[in-house]
């Protein structure tokens, strides 16, 4: 706490003033009753130590581009299973041919 005061050049009292004005501010009553953060980090002050946690997860792009890979490749054989013929041109009527 110390260090971060005199970085901030302010007393300790006014910076435990300052985060708990920061921690008031940043949290909301949801519908539920329940409290809730609206920050991105959340920290706690242990003795003299203040220590951050970052309370939104990062989003995990990875997991999602393997599920769409796994979807896709459930997909691949009912593709395969569908023929294609010249578009159906020779067999289709005239009236059918304005649907292509």
């Amino acid at each position: 706490m110390g260090k971060l005061a005199s970085y901030m050049e302010a007393d300790e009292p006014t910076l435990r003033s300052i985060l708990m004005t920061y921690t008031h501010k940043t949290h909301a009553v949801s519908v539920h009753g329940k409290i809730i953060s609206n920050a991105d980090v959340d920290f706690y002050i242990d003795d003299d130590m203040i220590h951050v946690v970052e309370t939104k997860p990062a989003k995990r792009y990875g997991d999602y581009f393997m599920r769409q890979i796994v979807k896709l490749e459930e997909m691949i054989p009912d593709v395969d299973k569908i023929e294609i013929t010249s578009l159906c041109l020779d067999r289709c009527s005239s009236s059918d041919q304005k649907f292509l």
